[in-house]
């Protein structure tokens, strides 16, 4: 048993890890939530205050000190799934919230449009309802969340004196060698060349990367990465460019060297040709089975190396029961094979950059495009960046696009009569309320949508058993310094053993006149994408529960003990304290972080219709749109997918 430091209540352990140290965090009440297996049990917290006639009581099973720190400024009171929005999204699970017996209050409000979900898809839908109805229509975004964005938020830092920032999911876009960019990038004026903070304070020639996931695996040479491995003493070894060097120096088996350098560097090959439909092919089986069966690589190619990348870049969970067609489409090790010599060659070319705060300041710009007042300052990539959002002006009477924060969709209908226009029941403030709308586009993922439409029809009902979603947690680490990754000479790290498994700063975009540091001896953001594939051979979904119950049960503090530790661990004998260097934590969880598409969630299994596809068409006055649609969740797919699912919405209300 460690002994506890005098008059503290900690560990001399948690003492030396600085759990006491003036860090920005909230107070914990009591030590600490007991954690999200409370929530699963259905405990409930102390009937509110409010106490106001008609007012819906909700379990309260989480508070503000599961969710932590969320950091300053517009997006402080939003770090990830807090408690407030996994109170209201396990009500609606459990049929607290939205059962038939409960009738909003009608507000007598009505709109040609409602979107549910405020994020890529959902402001693609508004976006492109905008265009098409000119000022003459109305549009209502109801997002549950207190700023919208979905997972395109940042985390906002002030270290001593200097603004940092750090994306609490949605983060990266491709640049490629020919200048091209998506229609909407030039039409929303975002900006097309990109300008870094220089490297200073140092001689040594650390590479740093402009984004989170390009260092993870893809291009190791661009990037200073040290690989901790661990040795039989305990102590570990830092191998820097490991993966460039091809392991040659790292402590692995002769035979798995050799298979991971074929995957990683695209020289192995299929023990037999593919058939003429390999897409359909590649869909039929797991990612797993590619790379063993079909490949003849040792299965640890992925269960030691490959899992954390796939799991962190887009499936949350390990490539034993993802579908091979969803690694080809994130272009994982191995798959390059069915791409031409030339599409290789472009690939190699592409670069990924992030802006300060992640894909947060992409979405802001569509913020921007359909309600101008709602963000200050100039229409620049930099006003829009960091201006400062006016909540004031998103829900305001008279505007053809309206933002209605904090509001959870319960339930959608269609009502009785010839022209089968929806009611929509949403809760906000600890009361149900209801509004009436032409037409909806459902703009948030299948776990939620399948819970909230009233009518949906079987076939719809089933596809969606076929949608399961992975978890993913991002950690923000605000530095006070370094110097310590510096002595090593990286800006990355990899590791193999204890909390997380990767870790990098990026080199930060200069927007305008403003930049932050980038300078051993000055604070910086470290970002932690934490995926959830320790589960491996089991079941899908046996891996997706088993990883959001450890998200949700998981204090904050016991989350802020296991990083200082594994900080600790790595650099505690290059300089690192983490008493003395870390200044921030911020969590950022994400309970459906990703869709996991299994074998023949692409093509469909014995000639069915894909899930996917019987989703994408809609229903009545009801259109479905999130980037999940397409098996691979990125920015583009999502605001494309808004785009279609709000044609269709406003095409079928136009038919009443």
């Amino acid at each position: 048993m460690q002994k506890k430091a005098p008059s503290s209540g900690l560990t001399l352990q948690e003492r030396e890890l600085g759990l006491d140290a003036q860090i920005s965090r909230r107070d914990f009440v009591g030590g600490g939530l007991i954690g999200a297996g409370a929530a699963l049990l259905g405990v409930t917290a102390a009937p509110s205050a409010a106490g106001t006639e008609g007012s819906i009581e909700i379990p309260r099973s989480l508070s503000a000190d599961w969710t932590g720190y969320g950091g300053v400024g517009d997006y402080a009171r939003s770090n990830g799934n807090t408690h407030d929005v996994v109170n209201a999204a396990h009500a609606v699970r459990d049929g607290k919230l939205g059962s038939t017996g409960q009738v909003g209050e009608d507000t007598h409000e009505a709109y040609d449009l409602v979107i549910v979900g405020g994020g890529f898809s959902g402001m693609g839908a508004a976006h492109t309802f905008a265009k098409e109805s000119g000022a003459q229509g109305r549009c209502l975004v109801l997002d549950n969340h207190p700023i919208f964005g979905g997972e395109a938020k940042q985390n906002e830092f002030v270290v001593d004196g200097h603004r940092l920032y750090g994306p609490q999911g949605s983060n990266s876009f491709v640049t490629h060698a020919d200048g091209s960019f998506p229609d909407i990038w030039r039409e929303l004026r975002l900006p097309e060349k990109f300008a870094f903070q220089p490297l200073a304070g140092t001689q040594r020639p650390i590479r740093v990367a402009p984004d989170n996931f390009a260092p993870m695996m893809k291009w190791p040479a661009r990037t200073s990465v040290g690989y901790f491995f661990p040795t039989a003493d305990g102590k570990g070894r830092w191998i820097v460019g490991a993966q460039e060097q091809g392991f040659a120096d790292a402590p692995l088996a002769p035979d798995l060297k050799r298979d991971l350098n074929a995957a990683l560097q695209s020289s192995a090959k299929l023990r037999s040709s593919p058939p003429a439909n390999w897409e359909a092919w590649l869909d039929s089986m797991t990612y797993q089975d590619f790379l063993v069966r079909e490949l003849g690589l040792n299965p640890d190619v992925l269960y030691r190396y490959v899992d954390p990348y796939f799991g962190a870049a887009s499936f949350g969970i390990s490539g034993d029961a993802v579908s091979a067609y969803g690694a080809y489409k994130l272009q994982m090790p191995g798959t390059l094979i069915f791409l031409s010599e030339t599409e290789r060659k472009a690939i190699g070319q592409r670069e990924y950059v992030s802006f300060p705060a992640g894909n947060t300041t992409i979405l802001r710009h569509l913020v921007k495009a359909v309600i101008p007042s709602a963000i200050d300052g100039a229409h620049t990539a930099e006003g829009i960046a960091y201006g400062r959002t006016r909540f004031d002006k998103l829900d305001r009477p008279g505007q053809t696009i309206r933002i209605r924060a904090s509001s959870t969709a319960v339930r959608l209908r269609h009502a009785d009569g010839p022209q089968r226009q929806l009611t929509i029941d949403y809760y906000r403030g600890g009361r149900l309320e209801r509004l009436h709308a032409r037409s909806a586009v459902i703009a948030v993922s299948g776990q939620i949508a399948r819970r909230i439409v009233g009518d949906l029809p079987p076939e719809f009902a089933n596809a969606y058993k076929q949608f399961h979603h992975a978890p993913m947690l991002v950690v923000n680490v605000a530095l006070r310094h370094w110097r310590f990754m510096e002595r090593l000479g990286i800006s990355a790290a990899r590791w193999f053993e204890g909390f997380g498994w990767f870790a990098n700063f990026r080199q930060p975009m200069i927007l305008g006149t403003s930049s932050q540091p980038l300078d051993p001896s000055q604070p910086i953001v470290l970002t932690l994408y934490v995926p959830y594939t320790r589960n491996t051979g089991r079941s899908l979904q046996e891996q997706v529960v088993l990883g959001r119950s450890e998200l949700f049960a998981t204090s904050y503090r016991d989350f802020e003990l296991q990083i200082r530790a594994q900080l600790t661990r790595l650099f505690g004998d290059h300089g690192f304290d983490a008493r003395r260097d870390i200044a921030a934590i911020v969590l950022n969880r994400w309970g459906h972080a990703y869709v996991v598409p299994q074998p023949g969630f692409y093509f469909g299994v014995d000639g069915a219709k894909p899930p996917r596809a019987i989703i994408a068409a809609g229903f009545g006055k009801i259109a479905f749109g999130h980037s999940e649609l397409t098996g691979f969740q990125a920015w583009s797919n999502g605001y494309s997918e808004g785009r279609r699912a709000a044609l269709a919405a406003i095409s079928s209300a136009e038919s009443a």
